[in-house]
C-alpha cells in the first residue's frame, strides 16, 4: 500500500506522524494530515486540538498496532475503503475503530465478523466483542452459543472463560434462559 500516492497529498505536505510501535522491525511511521484525522476521529481531534503532547509534537504514538494495520487504518480514514482479508485484520481494525471512535469502520468490521461466527469460534468472538463493546457481534455470538449450548461445557475455551470472566459466563446463561423462557411462553 503506497501512502505517498496523490490521494494523500491534499494540496499540502503531511503535518502529523503516526508511529506504529508493535512491529518486530522496530518503529515505523505513517505521515498524515491533521485535518483528515481531526475530521474522522473525535479522539484524534482531542489529541490535536488541545494542549496535549501530540498537538505540540505532531506525533501520535499508536501502540499495539502493526505498521501494516496502521497503514490500512490511515488509508481508511482518507478513502473510507478497506479490504478485510481475514478475521484478524477485521479484529485489529475494529479495535482501532473503537479506540479512535471511527464508528463506521468499527461497524463495517463488526458486520464482517458477524458473518464469520460459528460454533467453534463463538466464545472467542463473544470475549472479543465484549472487550470492544461490539453489541451486534455480541448478539450474534450469543445466538450461536445458545444454539450449541450442549457442546459448550466440553470446550476448553469455555473452561478458561469460567475462570477468567465469570460475569461473561453469567451473561451467556442469562441469554440462554431468556430464550428458553421465550420459547416456553410461545
Amino acid at each position: 500500500m503506497d501512502l505517498e500516492d496523490d490521494r494523500y497529498s491534499c494540496c499540502y505536505a503531511p503535518d502529523v506522524v503516526l508511529v506504529a510501535s508493535d512491529d518486530d522491525d522496530g518503529i515505523k511511521v505513517v505521515s498524515a494530515h491533521k485535518a483528515i484525522l481531526i475530521n474522522k476521529s473525535p479522539v484524534f481531534k482531542a489529541m490535536l486540538r488541545n494542549e496535549m503532547e501530540e498537538s505540540q509534537t505532531s506525533t501520535i504514538k499508536i501502540s499495539e498496532v502493526s505498521y501494516h494495520d496502521l497503514c490500512v487504518f490511515v488509508n481508511y480514514l482518507y478513502t473510507a475503503e478497506v479490504n478485510l482479508v481475514d478475521d484478524q485484520r477485521a479484529q485489529d481494525l475494529l479495535a482501532m475503530g473503537e479506540k479512535y471512535q471511527v464508528k463506521h469502520l468499527k461497524a463495517y468490521c463488526e458486520n464482517f465478523l458477524r458473518s464469520k461466527v460459528n460454533a467453534s469460534n463463538a466464545l472467542k468472538y463473544l470475549t472479543f466483542a465484549t472487550k470492544y463493546k461490539a453489541e451486534d457481534l455480541i448478539e450474534a455470538s450469543l445466538n450461536v452459543i445458545i444454539e450449541n449450548m450442549n457442546k459448550l461445557k466440553l470446550q476448553d475455551e469455555y473452561k478458561e472463560l469460567v475462570k477468567k470472566d465469570p460475569h461473561l459466563v453469567i451473561r451467556i446463561y442469562e441469554s440462554y434462559h431468556e430464550k428458553v423462557d421465550a420459547v416456553a411462553v410461545d
